[in-house]
């Protein structure tokens, strides 16, 4: 997830007997705008994982919280406290576990799921843009922070519930361009038995 721009760092990857990769875009970070994520997904689809298939490679992307070197990140927008929301004011807080620039969101937003989803250029349809099989969706986990589920709550909404509609949403948008698309989910395991806390 880290350094794959750096010298030698893909070429690792393609000599690697992994058959599936979990890559950072890199292109979506402000400071590598011109990162050849196309090529790079390219090149590592061109080699072979241990099965002796090509290999799958999927890419990062941060579903729950805004990262503010990403190239969405506006020069305007106000980062939010730990018990205040930012501006806009789907910046909900600060990250629990201490990630500087890492900021949940109300995932349920349309703004937020412009910038997710539905932009032409939004960080699903980059990462189908640029060839990637699938994405590895972290901070599915949201839903049961106390501050986003107050969100929720104060929106009318369940932050359970709008996580599964938000993943639905994903997978329903990639899969009308790549009906083999992996939607893959970090963490989170009670969405799916039926337990959300």
């Amino acid at each position: 997830i880290q350094g794959i721009h750096e010298s030698g760092a893909v070429n690792k990857l393609v000599s690697s007997r992994y058959y599936m990769l979990v890559i950072e875009p890199t292109n979506t970070d402000k400071s590598l705008p011109n990162f050849d994520a196309k090529g790079m997904v390219q090149k590592l689809h061109a080699s072979k994982g241990k099965s002796g298939a090509a290999k799958i490679v999927i890419a990062y992307i941060d579903i729950g919280e805004a990262e503010n070197w990403r190239y969405y990140w506006k020069s305007w927008w106000r980062k939010p406290t730990k018990w205040s929301r930012g501006d806009p004011d789907f910046l909900v807080t600060t990250d629990p576990d201490g990630w500087s620039g890492n900021y949940p969101v109300a995932y349920w937003d349309s703004r937020w799921k412009q910038i997710m989803i539905y932009d032409a250029d939004s960080m699903l349809q980059r990462a189908l843009n640029d060839g990637f099989d699938g994405i590895y969706m972290d901070w599915v986990e949201a839903y049961a922070n106390k501050q986003v589920k107050a969100a929720a709550q104060s929106a009318g909404k369940n932050a359970a519930e709008e996580m599964i509609n938000f993943i639905a949403e994903i997978r329903a948008h990639a899969r009308k361009q790549n009906p083999d698309f992996l939607v893959i989910a970090q963490n989170a395991p009670g969405l799916v038995d039926g337990r959300p806390h």
